[in-house]
């Protein structure tokens, strides 16, 4: 009888830490996509990178007013770099949240804050929105779901001034994976079933 109920215990144990670990909220996987920058005669002008919660939920404040009045956006950026003729940028460079929208025909998504009000776009910039001196732009196109791009544009003023444009391309360099929690409770849930099996077979 005493070694039924541990039997009886140990499979009890292992499915509600199964159910649990299982039920247990996972973390978010961090997404990065990579980027290629080519000029206008299709050589490679540059490299860059961007991550985002696909989780999260950020609002976006659309009237320069306090109360929040606006809407929410997934996919906003948590980090961007590029280096695009060996000028670099980051996002700090950004004017407000900055967001990718994979699977809608316009992709790239931002929210502008200058000294003029805040307006909303459907390209990313990065630079000086007041004097203009340091800008990069991206443009999006109607993509499909094998291919993510567009064009880009550079404009840098100042003692030695540069310029350029071209095309980009995006593709996904990490994927979401299942959180350890949840391969551990389905762990547990099996060896709960391989055990009352064992017990039903004598």
């Amino acid at each position: 009888m005493q070694k039924i109920y541990q039997k009886t215990a140990a499979i009890a144990f292992s499915v509600v830490v199964g159910v649990n670990t299982i039920a247990a909220p996972a973390q978010a996987a961090i997404l990065t996509w990579s980027l290629n920058f080519f000029d206008n005669a299709g050589s490679p002008a540059g490299k860059g990178e961007f991550s985002y919660d696909d989780e999260s939920l950020t609002f976006v404040q659309t009237i320069p007013i306090s109360a929040p009045v606006g809407f929410e956006v997934r996919n906003a950026l948590t980090n961007f770099s590029a280096a695009v003729l060996g000028e670099n940028w980051s996002l700090g460079d950004r004017p407000g949240v900055t967001w990718w929208q994979p699977t809608d025909s316009n992709n790239l998504g931002q929210q502008r804050i200058s000294r003029y009000g805040i307006f909303i776009a459907d390209t990313w910039f990065f630079g000086d929105v007041g004097s203009g001196t340091r800008q990069f732009l991206l443009q999006g196109d109607n993509q499909n779901s094998a291919s993510w791009g567009g064009s880009w544009l550079q404009s840098i003023v100042g003692v030695v001034p540069s310029f350029g444009s071209g095309s980009w391309t995006a593709s996904p360099s990490s994927a979401a994976v299942p959180e350890p929690s949840t391969v551990l409770g389905a762990t547990l849930v099996g060896v709960g079933v391989w055990l009352r099996k064992r017990i039903k077979n004598g």
